[in-house]
């Protein structure tokens, strides 16, 4: 899968202000006040590491916020919700290769079309559906069951190797699955507290907490 990164660099357009940046402190407002030549050197860094295939380790690492939830018990590690600092450089990154590789699986119609979530058509079609069922049930006196399931740390517990194989399997392949495999590989992150940071520690299964592309990795 052949691809350049273009000059409208779109990743940064979009970008979201008072986002708070990564370790290396660099704010999407900085980005998207680039002068021309200082972005088209941005263009030629992401243009060498798609086809280099490697990413600078440090936009792999992340420093992690944990957030405590409404009325739980502080003293539980679960009652935390963790909120994941990354480069604003690499983020930008994911939004354009996440942008290819969306226009990949769309086109050769790879997904279930009962999949919405997470896709340019709306959730809403599959609302819409249940309630029709429901409504046609009621009228011809019948039941209607349904299942709700909540996939606990979806994203945490993915298995890596086999995603891999996964997307392989699909026909994702040259720079983008040696974009993907590199992404995936020696993530790092620190826990903060106040002023206080963790030592850091290695990523050993996942997708990276609060990624865009993540949600393409869980189809």
């Amino acid at each position: 899968m052949k691809m350049l990164f273009r000059a409208n660099c779109s990743g940064v357009k979009g970008a979201k202000h008072h986002k708070a940046p990564g370790e290396d402190l660099i704010p999407y407002e900085m980005l998207q006040n680039l002068h021309k030549s200082a972005m088209k050197v941005l263009l030629r860094i992401y243009n060498g590491i798609w086809d280099g295939g490697a990413m600078p380790g440090d936009w792999k690492h992340a420093i992690i916020l944990p957030l405590p939830k409404a009325s739980k018990d502080l003293s539980v590690p679960g009652s935390y919700r963790p909120i994941s600092l990354t480069s604003t450089l690499c983020k930008v990154m994911e939004k354009m290769v996440t942008n290819r590789l969306q226009w990949f699986v769309e086109g050769r119609g790879l997904l279930t079309k009962d999949q919405t979530g997470f896709r340019q058509n709306s959730t809403i079609d599959q609302i819409i559906r249940l309630q029709d069922q429901i409504t046609k049930r009621i009228n011809h006196r019948e039941h209607v069951l349904g299942i709700f399931i909540d996939f606990e740390k979806a994203y945490d517990m993915l298995h890596v190797p086999t995603l891999l194989r996964k997307i392989h399997h699909l026909g994702v392949g040259g720079k983008m699955y040696a974009w993907v495999r590199d992404f995936l590989t020696d993530i790092t992150f620190q826990v903060k507290v106040g002023a206080a940071l963790s030592v850091r520690y290695p990523q050993e299964n996942g997708t990276p907490q609060g990624s865009i592309i993540s949600p393409y990795y869980s189809y």
